[in-house]
């Protein structure tokens, strides 16, 4: 789902499947908290007549009170899982 879009910024998320939601529910929230979404953030920008990407992700989660949880994925493995995306997104 896109939840935001600017000029040079796309914000996207996904509803957890359940078995990573669970895991990632034990490790940021509890059982009175939100299934997890996975959001990732795509800015744009051009530098020399070329267009750059840049992409961040992360996992977020509501608790019962209303506050917001959210822990990044910045591992090797999401920053490879975030250029496969741009790579199929057509990304050089």
């Amino acid at each position: 789902m896109i939840e935001e879009v600017s000029d040079n910024l796309v914000v996207c998320s996904k509803v957890m499947d359940r078995t990573k939601a669970l895991f990632a529910q034990a490790l940021i929230g509890n059982s009175s908290s939100t299934r997890p979404i996975g959001k990732i953030r795509f800015v744009m920008y051009s530098e020399n007549s070329v267009v750059n990407v840049t992409a961040d992700q992360w996992i977020e989660t509501q608790m019962a009170l209303g506050q917001v949880r959210r822990v990044e994925l910045n591992s090797h493995a999401s920053q490879n899982a975030l250029q496969t995306i741009l790579d199929k997104l057509g990304a050089n």
